[in-house]
């Protein structure tokens, strides 16, 4: 099964606990998901590639599945909290489109990624894949 990871910015309607998981899924306690999923849903966002973490896991090759500027990315930007977007974190994201795409999957453009972040510099980013 195939996912779509984005990066989102941080607006005041997200929570921490929105940004916290439980297990695979977004925030399910309490039935919130659905509140949590039209909040998330809603902030700016761009593109970045396609991804199977789950056929990555079960076929134990991540170099089929994962895209490396994809796996770079969730590792610089994490689902589970916001980080800062700095100048730093701007060109560790670029240089995540250095790594080869050994996948049969698509990935944005470098160019457009890095045109999103500096257009949030100074905001908070967060990664969600769908």
């Amino acid at each position: 099964m195939g996912a779509d990871m984005h990066i989102h910015i941080v607006t005041d309607d997200v929570t921490p606990r929105m940004l916290s998981k439980f297990g695979a899924e977004w925030c399910i306690a309490d039935g919130e998901w659905h509140k949590a999923y039209e909040v998330i849903s809603d902030t700016p966002q761009v593109w970045v590639g396609e991804v199977s973490w789950l056929k990555a896991a079960l076929f134990d090759d991540k170099h089929a599945y994962l895209p490396g500027a994809v796996e770079r990315i969730a590792a610089i930007i994490p689902c589970s909290h916001s980080v800062p977007i700095t100048n730093d974190l701007i060109e560790q994201v670029g240089k995540a489109f250095d790594i080869p795409n050994t996948t049969q999957y698509d990935l944005a453009s470098r160019d457009q990624i890095v045109a999103f972040l500096n257009e949030h510099k100074g905001n908070e980013a967060f990664t969600v894949s769908w």
